[in-house]
C-alpha cells in the first residue's frame, strides 16, 4: 500500500496540473483573439477616420485651385475691361489684389516674353513665355515650376508695358507653404502630409511636425516595410499610377526611420486639370492607437496577473511532486552511473574530463588495464601543451608531446598511432583531445584502441605495393608487345606504298590501297599510344601540336568510315559548310583517333539503314584571328 500512494498522488498532481494548464491556455487564447478582433476594428475605424481627413484635404485643395482660377479670370477680365493709364496704376492694383486674395504673387506676361510681378520686378522668362503659348492655345494652363504653382490665363488687352502688349496673367502660389494653409490640427498637430505628382515627386509637404523631407515620396517607402490595410495588396507604384480611381485610394501601415516606427499613411487622388496628384497623410500608429494601446496594457496586466497566479499554483504542485520523486530520481541516477561504468569497463575506449594543469575531474576506471597507467595530465607552459603520465610510464610520451607542441588548444587534437604493451603482445591506440563546450581550459580526452585499424591499414598498404608491382609488370609487357607489333605494321605501310606506285592505272585498286594505308597508319598510331601507357602513368604524356589542313583530316577519317556505313546500308552525311578556315593547330593523330572512335560508335549504335550526320562548325574565339571548332555526330 505504501508503494502505491506516491504513484497515485503523483498521478493526481499531474491531472490537476493539466487541468490548470488547459484553463490557462483557453483563457489566454480567448483574450488574444479578443485583442486581435479589437485591434482589427480599431484599425478599420482609424483607416476610415484618416480617409475622411484626406478627403477633406482633397476638397480644400480642389477648392483652393478653383478659387485661384477664379482669381485669375477676375484679374484677366479687369485688365481687359479697365485699362490702366500707366504701369504704376496696374502694379498698384495687382499688389492690392495679391494681399486681399492671399496669393504668393501676381504677374503679367507680355508678347515680348518678359514678365513683371506686382512688385515691379521684370524678368526675361523663357519658361513663362513657353507656358503662355500653351495657355493661349488651351484657354488656360496650370504648371509647377521651381516649387511654385502657376495659373496662366490669356488676356486680350491693349495695355502695353515697355512697348509690348500684355498677353497673359498668372497667379503664383508658393508650394513650400501650400499644405500649411490647410491647418492640419488633427491628432494634436502630430500628422504631416505630402502632395505629389503621379511620378512620386513631391509638390508640397508640411514643414512642421518633424516631417521628413522627401524629394520623391517613393524614398519613404523604398527599403521600408509597408502593408496595404485595405486588403487589396496595392504597391506604392500602383497607387501613384492610378488616375483618380477611388479603388486605388488606400491606407498603408509603414515602418519609417532606423528605429522602425510605424505610421498610418492614407493616400487619395486629386485631379486638377489633366494632372494626377496624390495626397499622402502620415500619422504615428502610436498616436492613432493610443486607446487601443491603453486597453492592451490593462489586458496584458490581467494576463500577467493570471499567469502569476497560475505559476504560484504550478509551483506549489511542483514542490509536492518534486519531494515525492526526488528519491526515485536518486535511484535512477545511481543506476545510470553503474550502467555507464559497466559500459566503459567493457569497451576498448577510455575517457577523461580535465582542466589544464589540474587533476582530472573524471577518469574512467579502465585506463590502467588498457594502456598500463592511471591517467593523463594536460599541462601548458608558455602557450605550449604537453601531457604527463600518472601511475606508470610510456616510451611514446615524447612522440605525443612533439605533436602537442604545435597544437593551439582550440582545435581538435588527434595523434598518430601510439604503440602500447610488451614486445610480444602489443597494440595501438590514438590519443584524442577535444575542447569542451562547457568552459575555458576544459578538455575531453579519449583513448581509443586502434589495433585492428592499424592491422587493416598495414594489410592495405602491402596490397597496394603488390598492385603497383603488377601494374609495372603489365606496363612493361604492353610496351614489349607493342614494339613487336609495330615492326610488321611498318612493313604493311611500306608495301602499300609500293603497291600504289605500281597500280596507278587502276583507280579502284588505288582507293582500296589508300584505305589500307590510312587504316594502317591509324593502327600504328594506336600502337604508339599503347607504348605511351608508361608515360601516362608517370605523368609525361604530351600533346604534339602542329598546323595541318582540317579538310584533309576529315576526308581521311570519313573515307574509312564510309565503308563501314555502306556495309550496314546507312546514310552517312558530312557537313563542313560552316567552316571558312581549314588551317588549324592541333594534334592531328589524336584528333583523328577521337573522331574515328565517335563515328565508329555512331555506326555501331545506329539501326540498319539509319542516318548518321557528321557536322563540323566554326565558332568565334576570344583570341583575335583564331577560331574554335565543334564536331557533332548524331
Amino acid at each position: 500500500m505504501n508503494k502505491k500512494r506516491p504513484l497515485k498522488s503523483t498521478k493526481s498532481f499531474k491531472v490537476l496540473l493539466g487541468i490548470l494548464v488547459i484553463i490557462f491556455i483557453v483563457l489566454v487564447v480567448t483574450l488574444i483573439n479578443f485583442v486581435s478582433l479589437f485591434k482589427k476594428n480599431v484599425i478599420s475605424e482609424s483607416r476610415e477616420h484618416l480617409s475622411e481627413i484626406t478627403r477633406q484635404m482633397q476638397n480644400n485643395i480642389e477648392k483652393s485651385i478653383t478659387d485661384d482660377w477664379n482669381i485669375g479670370r477676375t484679374l484677366a477680365s479687369v485688365i481687359e475691361t479697365n485699362p490702366y493709364s500707366n504701369l504704376e496704376d496696374l502694379l498698384f492694383y495687382m499688389k492690392t489684389r495679391r494681399d486681399i486674395w492671399g496669393v504668393t504673387s501676381i504677374e503679367v506676361i507680355t508678347e515680348s516674353g518678359f514678365s513683371i510681378d506686382c512688385d515691379g520686378k521684370r524678368r526675361n522668362n523663357d519658361i513663362a513665355s513657353a507656358l503662355t503659348v500653351n495657355a493661349i492655345e488651351n484657354g488656360r494652363y496650370l504648371s509647377i515650376i521651381q516649387s511654385t504653382l502657376t495659373y496662366l490665363i490669356p488676356v486680350n488687352s491693349t495695355i502695353e508695358i515697355h512697348g509690348s502688349k500684355i498677353v497673359a496673367v498668372s497667379i503664383v502660389q508658393n508650394l513650400d507653404m501650400y499644405l500649411e494653409n490647410f491647418n492640419l490640427s488633427s491628432f494634436n498637430n502630430s500628422a504631416y502630409a505630402y502632395l505629389t505628382q503621379d511620378n512620386g515627386i513631391c509638390i508640397s509637404q508640411t514643414i512642421s511636425n518633424n516631417a521628413p523631407y522627401a524629394f520623391n515620396i517613393k524614398n519613404l517607402f523604398e527599403g521600408n516595410k509597408y502593408t496595404d490595410l485595405s486588403g487589396k495588396n496595392f504597391t506604392i507604384d500602383q497607387v501613384l499610377a492610378s488616375c483618380g480611381q477611388e479603388s486605388c485610394s488606400t491606407t498603408f501601415l509603414v515602418e519609417l526611420g532606423s528605429k522602425g516606427n510605424k505610421y498610418y499613411c492614407t493616400v487619395d487622388s486629386i485631379m486638377p486639370e489633366s494632372e494626377n496628384w496624390k495626397i499622402f497623410y502620415f500619422v504615428s500608429e502610436e498616436i492613432v492607437n493610443a486607446n487601443t494601446n491603453q486597453f492592451s496594457f490593462y489586458l496584458i496586466f490581467i494576463v500577467v496577473l493570471l499567469a502569476l497566479v497560475f505559476l504560484g499554483l504550478a509551483g506549489s504542485l511542483f514542490l509536492l511532486m518534486y519531494n515525492s520523486r526526488k528519491n526515485q530520481f536518486v535511484i535512477d541516477l545511481n543506476i545510470r552511473d553503474k550502467m555507464l561504468s559497466r559500459i566503459v569497463e567493457n569497451s576498448k575506449n577510455a575517457f577523461e574530463l580535465l582542466l589544464v594543469n589540474k587533476e582530472p575531474m573524471y577518469a574512467s576506471s579502465n585506463i590502467k588495464s588498457f594502456i598500463g597507467f592511471d591517467y593523463f595530465l594536460l599541462k601548458r607552459t608558455e602557450n605550449k601543451y604537453y601531457v604527463e603520465i600518472v601511475g606508470g610510464n610510456s616510451k611514446s610520451l615524447g612522440v605525443i608531446n612533439e605533436s602537442l607542441s604545435t597544437w593551439d588548444g582550440k582545435s581538435d587534437f588527434i595523434s598518430s598511432y601510439i604503440k602500447y604493451g610488451a614486445a610480444d603482445r602489443y597494440g595501438w591506440y590514438s590519443l584524442r583531445i577535444y575542447p569542451s563546450a562547457s568552459g575555458v581550459d576544459e578538455y575531453i580526452i579519449i583513448i581509443q584502441d586502434l589495433t585492428k585499424e592499424k592491422e587493416r591499414e598495414d594489410a592495405l598498404r602491402n596490397a597496394l605495393d603488390m598492385a603497383n608491382s603488377a601494374s609495372n609488370a603489365k606496363t612493361q609487357f604492353l610496351a614489349n608487345v607493342s614494339h613487336e607489333i609495330r615492326t610488321p605494321m611498318n612493313a604493311i605501310i611500306n608495301c602499300t606504298d609500293f603497291a600504289l606506285e605500281t597500280a596507278k592505272e587502276n583507280a579502284q585498286l588505288q582507293e582500296y590501297l589508300n584505305m589500307i594505308k590510312d587504316s594502317s597508319k591509324h593502327l600504328l598510331a594506336m600502337i604508339n599510344d599503347i607504348l605511351d601507357i608508361s608515360r601516362i602513368e608517370s605523368g609525361k604524356k604530351s600533346v604534339n601540336l602542329s598546323t595541318f589542313d582540317l579538310q584533309d583530316c576529315i576526308i581521311e577519317v570519313t573515307e574509312m568510315i564510309k565503308q563501314l556505313a555502306n556495309s550496314k546500308q546507312q546514310t552517312f552525311k558530312v557537313d563542313t559548310s560552316k567552316i571558312t578556315c581549314f588551317h588549324i593547330i592541333s594534334d592531328k593523330q589524336k584528333l583523328s583517333q577521337v573522331l574515328i572512335n565517335l563515328l565508329n560508335n555512331a555506326i555501331k549504335f545506329t539501326p540498319f539503314s539509319g542516318t548518321i550526320e557528321f557536322e563540323i562548325s566554326q565558332l568565334n574565339s576570344l583570341r583575335k584571328g583564331f577560331f574554335i571548332y565543334r564536331f557533332v555526330v548524331k
